[in-house]
């Protein structure tokens, strides 16, 4: 099982996280209504302190093509992509892109399953980074394929493995489940704790 760790905000931060091998690390860019949102003159900083086998991705909400280019010009490895896209820029993206969909909203579904530039499929909550879970029923079936399938939304150390034998994806996918209680950053522990309960 992979496990990616969403929310990074320091270089501090990234660093300690990176000891305990996750498989991605997200950073929020472009979305000032996220407490998590970082510049991404930060962002390039942080990420020349994380090992090269650690997947940065950006995480982004309705990019432009310029921001999607500055993105690209500080080297990340993946975008993923929240809200409205209009699907004629993906022609214009030269890294892999990992698709988010909020349950019950699959407009377009088919199009990112069916291009070559799309990684993975994330499902989320209804309402993106409120820490809350949702009805799995509500996810489609797409195992036929060879997209990766991404599970966020109020995932945490506690009840990740039953989130893992519900949908079975392959990757998991944490930020508000594993940080500090005052909100400052993550909890280390509660780190470790989420990636060894969600690979055991």
């Amino acid at each position: 099982m992979e496990v990616k760790i969403c929310g990074i905000r320091t270089l501090e931060e990234a660093k300690k996280i990176s000891e305990l091998n996750p498989d991605y690390i997200g950073f929020v860019l472009f979305f000032p209504k996220s407490k998590r949102n970082i510049s991404i003159e930060e962002a390039s900083c942080i990420l020349k302190g994380i090992p090269s086998y650690i997947k940065k991705v950006a995480v982004t909400v309705s990019p432009s093509l310029e921001q999607i280019k500055m993105i690209e010009n500080a080297h990340f490895d993946l975008l993923q992509i929240h809200g409205d896209f209009d699907t004629s820029l993906i022609d214009y993206i030269n890294i892999p892109v990992i698709r988010a969909f909020n349950a019950g909203n699959i407009n377009d579904l088919s199009f990112y399953i069916n291009n070559d530039k799309t990684l993975g499929i994330l499902f989320d909550a209804p309402n993106p980074g409120s820490g809350q879970t949702f009805d799995y029923s509500l996810i489609p079936d797409i195992k036929d394929n060879d997209k990766k399938i991404f599970l966020s939304g109020g995932l945490n150390p506690k009840n990740v493995r039953s989130a893992i034998q519900a949908v079975n994806p392959q990757v998991v996918d944490v930020s508000s489940g594993v940080e500090k209680k005052d909100g400052t950053g993550k909890d280390l522990n509660l780190v470790e704790e989420f990636i060894k309960a969600a690979r055991s």
